[in-house]
């Protein structure tokens, strides 16, 4: 497991702790070191628990559109007046999860996608070869927000970081360049998840998503 980079952690910001019945308490950070961090805590939050020196903790810190399940030990600690102060390692991520900027809606609804190579940083649809846009297989999707889509591919396709995706909404067609969160199996083995973030996508066009799942939730 990776540490976590110090330049993702400032000064007053909160973190979560994890208790073993999977309840969260918070703490703030008050000190930031390359070799520990100083976390503050309330202890008259209702699911405090106090934490031991030299006990292994679970906790969770944001940064930016990423939430990071993280492992560390309590090297120090006291307290003072309802407040606990704990001073840990530099802790290490368990995963990463990607925190949704953007309402989701689970939906079918048909789309085609195709493949990019792999060796490439993609940052722009117009660094895309245009025989990609000729290569579109067909799919559907499974649910979709304006951040991004999950959609289903056959198993025997590679994993690839980056791709093309097409849909339409409202009879307006919407091609976007997408990078891979995750894959996932399904009940039909033939068949996998594969969940993209949109990376370069017309504004016009993620408003039209944004108004489009808006109005779906509500019906």
């Amino acid at each position: 497991m990776e540490n976590i980079s110090i330049d993702m952690v400032n000064e007053n910001s909160v973190v979560k702790f994890i208790n073993e019945d999977k309840t969260f308490f918070d703490g703030k950070v008050k000190k930031v070191d390359k070799n520990f961090l100083g976390i503050i805590i309330n202890m008259n939050q209702s699911t405090y628990k106090e934490f031991k020196k030299n006990q292994s903790i679970q906790l969770i810190f944001m940064y930016k559109n990423e939430a990071m399940k993280c492992l560390a030990t309590i090297i120090g600690s006291k307290i003072v007046e309802r407040e606990q102060s704990v001073v840990i390692d530099i802790p290490k991520i368990v995963f990463k999860i990607e925190r949704r900027e953007y309402q989701r809606i689970d939906i079918v609804m048909g789309a085609e996608y195709s493949q990019l190579p792999e060796g490439t940083e993609y940052e722009k649809l117009s660094m895309v070869d245009p025989v990609f846009f000729r290569r579109f297989k067909k799919t559907y999707t499974i649910d979709i927000s304006a951040g991004g889509v999950n959609i289903v591919t056959s198993i025997k396709d590679r994993d690839s970081k980056f791709v093309l995706i097409g849909i339409s909404i409202n009879d307006i067609n919407i091609t976007t360049l997408c990078s891979m969160v995750r894959s996932e199996t399904m009940e039909d083995v033939n068949y996998k998840k594969m969940a993209y973030k949109f990376v370069d996508i017309n504004k016009d066009h993620r408003q039209l998503i944004l108004d489009y799942v808006n109005t779906m939730s509500k019906e």
